[in-house]
Order: C-alpha cells, then structure tokens, then sequence
C-alpha cells in the first residue's frame, strides 16, 4: 500500500510539473480517500497539497482568457503534451501565449529548460508570460519555484539567471536584473561577462540617491521622505530610524537600497557579535561616537568598519589613518544600529575587564592548528625558568605562527585601556 502510495504522489507531482493541476488535483483527492486516519503526518502532507492546488487553479483561473474552459486547457495540454520534440513544445508554448494562457505557456518553457535547446531561445518568451502575470519581483520569486524542480546544474543555472536578467534590463527593471546577475555570478564566479553586467547594473543603481530604491518600489513617496526628513531633525534621529519607526519600512528594504547605493554589505545591529577588543584598544568611545564609525573584525582581507556613509571621504581617509592600515572593507548601517554597536562593544569590554588573564590569552591562541618545526638533535642546557616565563614564551610563539598565517607585516604587543591586559594586534 505504502508503495502505491507513493508512486501515486510522483504522478500527481509529474502532473503538477507539466502545468496540469487539475489532474493532479483528482490524483491527491484519490490518493487522500485511500490513506489510513493513523497515516496522520501523510494525511496532513497531502491536503497541503490539495490546498496549494486548489490555490494555483484559481490562480489560473483569474489570468486565463474568456471564452477558454478549464476542460479546453486540460485537453490542450494533453495534445501537446504528447509531442516530444523541442521545436513542438516550442511551438505550443507560442500558442498558449497567443492565446492569453500565460500559466501554461510558461510550464512549456520550464520544461524545454531540461532539453539541449538554446537558453537564450527559450528565455524572452517565459520572461513575457511571467511579467503578464506577476510584478517583476514577484515574476523573479515564480521563477526561482520553478526551476527548483528541475534540479540543473550551477553553471546552467547560472546561465538561465543570467539571460532573465537581461530581459528584464531591457524593460528597466533594474532591482531584479542586478539580483538576478548577482545570483549568476555567485553561482559562477569565473564567467568573467556575468560580474561585467552586474557591475554595470550596480553603477546605475548607484548613480541617484540612496533612498532610490524604496522609491521605485513604491515603499515610500518623496512627500513621505521629507516627513521623515523633518521628524528626524525634531527627534535628533536618523530618517531611516523614523522610516523604520513612524513608516513601518522594513529595516532589510532600507539595508538593501543602501547596499545598491553605496556597492557594500549592509549589516543590522546583532548583540551576538564578538567585541573586537584588538581593534579598540587605541580607540574612545565619545570619539566613535560623535564620528559615527566602528570596526567589527578583522581577518587577512583587512579590517572590517561600519560606518553611516561610506562616501564620505573625509571620514574614510580618517578611519585608514587611524587604523594604520591600507585593507579597509567598509560596511553601511543606520547611525542607532552603529551608535548600538559602540555601547554594546564598550560595556562588554568593561565587563571583560581585569577577567581577561594570560591563560585565557594562551587558550585561544591554543585552537590554531599545530605546527611542526624541524630540529636537529642535539642537547640543549636550559636554563631553569618559572611558569610565568614559559607561558610568556608560549604566547609569543604562538602570536608569530598566527601573524604567520594571517600575513601580517607587523606584531604590536600593548596594554589594553579596556581590559587591562596585554593586548596583540596585527598590521595587516
């Protein structure tokens, strides 16, 4: 029985694929009189799927052309169905467009995607059905549910993205076409003409204001904008605090204009991240906060800083000589997020404070990966030393196999403002 089952629901599946919902509708509803009351989890899973069902064939009822029955579709895509060849699903995939069956043209489409066929060919025709039916983010969000079940490779993948990012270039929807070729060259990072169109996409977006993007998606209007403008000056708070607070914007829709504006990540402030007690110990927290700047990490690609507006070249050139170091990566946030930053760094470095011992020190430099030295074998006299000095030599040891491995030019061993210990820190 449990076979059946489930050959059942692979049909029913294959149905759904093919753009066939009604057939795969009455497959589920055969497939449900039959499960037994004790199959709970089946049971659930599979009215589900009645649902869904039920929700896409109202969908398409909605999109479909008058005059056009439900049992003329079915019969349509049976009778084309039955064709095999490319150029045929091809060709029916036209006909449904012609005749205003969006839904149905694009299942054609998805299903030449598995065949040796052209991407480019089959591209512009399912870009068009989708933008009959849907936004253009919600024709992207269509797409990405449909090809998951096709289960092609990266590199096809990538190339499908990519070709859709192009169709929607030349309708100017260019949020989606810079998403779209992001995704492509994270997919396929040496195609050396996916990272050129998304450059090109960035740099337009980047061109205008960095509230652009709230306002082509219609999140916000300019009127809204100086409300928020002249509310911010009255509660000495940020615009993009009274877009959160007052408008209800998202803070991910406000990261995500900014990140198109600026070209670097956006970071929203996160209590769990670890205080970069290193890269504070030359710096004072009224200075941070009155600059509205914070370094959060650092790794062998350079020190990670957040700050409120990373075009700011006076405040950049600052931050490179303070920090002593050339490999700056910036990132953007709100000025509560970086101000929340500051305060969260300093109170955890005051509470850190004389509880940061040698040990601890010694400890975490104890995770890095052994290392091997070669010796010759030869006798040694030592002299004899206390435990304090052989843990100081371990710790230097160690801090010279971890500059080692993170490339660093220099090693400054200092006294910490914030923890009263010795501090270690690495020029990058």
């Amino acid at each position: 029985m449990r076979t059946d089952i489930e050959s059942r629901i692979n049909e029913a599946e294959v149905c759904r694929s093919m753009g066939l919902y009604g057939d795969s509708l009455n497959i589920y509803e055969s497939i449900l009189s039959i499960v037994s009351p004790q199959e709970a989890q089946v049971q659930d899973k599979i009215k589900k799927r009645i649902g869904l069902l039920k929700k896409e064939i109202a969908d398409q009822e909605e999109t479909k052309p008058k005059g056009v029955s439900a049992k003329d579709i079915s019969m349509l895509k049976k009778s084309f169905s039955s064709q095999g060849d490319v150029s045929e699903i091809l060709d029916s995939a036209s006909a449904f467009q012609e005749m205003g069956l969006h839904g149905e043209a694009v299942a054609e489409y998805v299903k030449m995607l598995k065949e040796d066929f052209p991407t480019e060919k089959i591209v512009p025709g399912m870009v068009e059905s989708l933008l009959k039916m849907h936004s253009p983010s919600k024709a992207v969000e269509e797409f990405d549910k449909l090809i998951k079940r096709l289960k092609i490779g990266k590199k096809e993948l990538a190339r499908v993205k990519f070709f859709i990012g192009q169709e929607m270039e030349k309708r100017d929807f260019r949020d989606q076409s810079h998403d779209l070729y992001s995704d492509a060259s994270e997919l396929d990072s040496s195609n050396a003409e996916f990272k050129k169109r998304l450059d090109s996409v960035s740099a337009s977006l980047a061109s205008g204001s960095k509230y652009d993007y709230l306002l082509r998606e219609n999140m916000v209007t300019t009127d809204k904008l100086q409300q928020a403008f002249a509310l911010s000056k009255k509660m000495k708070k940020s615009v993009e605090f009274v877009l959160i607070e007052h408008f209800h914007i998202k803070k991910e829709a406000i990261g995500k204009s900014f990140s198109l504006f600026y070209g670097c990540p956006f970071r929203p402030y996160d209590a769990s991240f670890p205080v970069p007690v290193e890269l504070l110990s030359n710096l004072k927290k009224t200075f941070l906060r009155n600059e509205v700047w914070i370094p959060l990490s650092w790794d062998k690609e350079g020190v990670e800083i957040l700050v409120d507006d990373p075009r700011n070249l006076n405040k950049t050139d600052n931050i490179k000589t303070l920090m002593k170091t050339g490999k700056i990566n910036f990132s953007v946030a709100i000025r509560e997020d970086i101000l929340e930053f500051i305060r969260h760094f300093f109170e955890q470095g005051q509470q850190m404070s004389g509880e940061a011992t040698m040990d601890d020190a010694l400890n975490d430099f104890d995770m890095l990966p052994d290392v091997e030295f070669e010796e010759e074998d030869e006798e040694v006299v030592v002299d004899d030393v206390d435990e304090a000095s052989s843990q100081v030599v371990k710790l230097v040891d160690q801090a010279i196999i971890a500059a080692y491995r993170k490339n660093a030019s220099d090693i400054h061993i200092e006294p910490s403002p914030i923890t009263k210990a010795t501090g270690i820190r690495f020029r990058l």
